[in-house]
């Protein structure tokens, strides 16, 4: 059964940190201030798409819920993952860091978008796109700091 973005953002956690480490169960809410932990989206999307009906496969596993289910933690592995799932992005599109991107350039349709970014505590960050708008935390102003992004189109 294919995942809609209905049930993707109906899934999609939106709590603060220490209230989505507390849902996790098991170890995580002894992990809320380990720096390792700090970024939170390829954890929320984990979640998201289990709640969507789409477990996540064995091999991306890189922790896990406090009921055995694999979570993705790195931007890098969630992209492989998006990839299996979806196949490849809808939209993409390269630049310079610092380059403003606005409303306007990311395509008015619902999915998954990722931008890639070199910063010290990630490579990047992954959320659910609206078409007009980012679920999670996503913001232009980190698209800016980004040198590409992506979106899998999702209905």
């Amino acid at each position: 059964m294919p995942i809609s973005f209905k049930s993707l953002k109906d899934a999609y956690p939106i709590q603060p940190k220490p209230d989505l480490f507390t849902a996790l169960g098991g170890e995580w809410p002894t992990l809320v201030d380990n720096p390792a932990y700090a970024n939170t989206c390829a954890i929320r999307l984990s979640v998201a798409l289990k709640g969507a009906g789409s477990a996540i496969p064995g091999k991306y596993k890189e922790a896990i819920e406090g009921d055995g289910s694999p979570i993705v933690v790195k931007v890098k592995t969630f992209r492989d993952l998006v990839i299996e799932l979806f196949g490849k992005s809808y939209w993409g599109m390269s630049k310079s860091p610092g380059t403003p991107v606005g409303l306007g350039t990311i395509p008015k349709r619902s999915g998954i978008l990722v931008y890639h970014a070199a910063w010290k505590d990630a490579t990047g960050h992954f959320d659910l796109w609206t078409g007009t708008g980012f679920v999670g935390a996503g913001n232009f102003q980190d698209v800016a700091d980004g040198y590409d992004l992506e979106l899998w189109a999702i209905d």
